[in-house]
């Protein structure tokens, strides 16, 4: 995490948007500069979430499931994995 935050300027100096507000479940908010955005969610739930996502040019970056390459978007909601005992469900995506 220390390697990309060298690398990608805007997960530490982006203009911050939080997102979900009204969800306590849900940690998610957006960094953004002139020439990249990254999103960020948190899911603080022992059961599933969805968050509402409609971006379709997104890569993941770093999240706790080593097996989830892919964002699972159905019908313009990403669904966020269950948190796993005492750890957070973390995933970044980019996108430009």
């Amino acid at each position: 995490m220390i390697a990309l935050r060298k690398e990608m300027p805007v997960i530490s100096e982006g203009k911050i948007q939080f997102l979900e507000e009204d969800k306590e479940e849900v940690m998610a908010y957006t960094r953004t500069t002139d020439n990249q955005k990254l999103a960020v969610f948190c899911n603080l739930k022992e059961e599933e979430s969805e968050v509402e996502w409609e971006e379709e040019k997104a890569e993941k970056l770093i999240g706790n499931y080593p097996d989830e390459d892919n964002l699972d978007v159905q019908n313009g909601k990403l669904k966020l994995r269950a948190k796993q005992k005492r750890q957070r469900v973390l995933c970044l995506f980019v996108y430009l």
